[in-house]
């Protein structure tokens, strides 16, 4: 089971589903055809909860995709402007995101699923 290919592909909010998928033994580092991690997703979809949930799963913050970009690299340097087509729970705060997402950001305790 891939996270990146279960977990996050529907954007909406799937807190709840990625925590069941890691529980589960969903690989964290799954990527899907375009080399994207489950954080590449959370951070397109500006999940900030899902965010947190995977760093803490042990995603890797350096992931890069087959266009070299890294989580962080895929956020919208302006966040949702209007007339985009983001899905209506978009609700990304960028600076928290970025915060999260920098290669300094390892604040977060690793943990585990179930534990």
């Amino acid at each position: 089971m891939k996270v990146a290919e279960h977990g996050y592909r529907g954007f909406g909010n799937c807190t709840e589903s990625a925590k069941l998928l890691l529980e589960a033994g969903a690989a964290v580092e799954a990527r899907d055809q375009e080399g994207r991690s489950s954080l590449h997703w959370a951070a397109l979809g500006g999940d900030l909860e899902v965010v947190e949930l995977l760093l803490r799963a042990g995603a890797s913050r350096a992931a890069v995709d087959l266009r070299g970009r890294t989580p962080e690299a895929v956020l919208d340097p302006d966040g949702p402007r209007p007339g985009d087509e983001h899905p209506p729970f978009y609700r990304a705060d960028q600076a928290a995101l970025r915060k999260l997402l920098a290669p300094a950001g390892d604040d977060l305790p690793e943990v585990r699923p179930g534990g």
